[in-house]
């Protein structure tokens, strides 16, 4: 038999082993990759302040805040004269925005979930939203803001 046409076998591990290896490993590769990269991006809660804080500056008016709410998170945003409706473990969205009640003339709220693949995959696994509370002042403006994700009202809770 000539040398070429031997089969040559090599002590260790079959194939199926070391290919199961290196498939684990570039599991928890790429695992490890999405964890840091969402850790990078912030959570939700701060994501979702920083873009209404953008799109819906102190001094819009109500029907273009709701507007832009609509159009850019794709929710039909609530608005309530009473602002003292609301509350979360017994305090008011103003005490928790830390604005006095008598000053704001109404609010606007809504609930912001997470968008894309990588939301819809990860909400099996953990749900989460936010709550986006825009206080108006007498004017029906924007004034100040208040944000509340699901993570910060379980704290809450306990």
């Amino acid at each position: 038999m000539h040398p070429e046409n031997a089969t040559t076998t090599r002590p260790g591990r079959p194939r199926r082993v070391r290919s199961g290896a290196a498939v684990f490993l570039a599991v928890v590769l790429v695992a490890a990759a999405v964890f840091w990269w969402a850790r990078q991006q912030g959570t939700d809660a701060e994501r979702v302040a920083h873009e209404v804080r953008a799109g819906v500056p102190p001094g819009t008016t109500q029907g273009d805040a709701e507007a832009w709410l609509k159009q850019t998170y794709g929710v039909i945003p609530t608005y309530l004269d009473d602002v003292t409706a609301n509350r979360i473990q017994g305090r008011t969205i103003p005490e928790c925005a830390g604005v006095p009640a008598a000053e704001l003339g109404g609010l606007i709220s809504c609930s912001v979930r997470p968008r894309g693949a990588l939301a819809e995959a990860l909400r099996r696994v953990h749900y989460d939203h936010v709550w986006v509370y825009l206080l108006l002042d007498k004017e029906q403006r924007v004034r100040d803001y208040y944000f509340l994700s699901f993570d910060e009202l379980r704290e809450l809770e306990r």
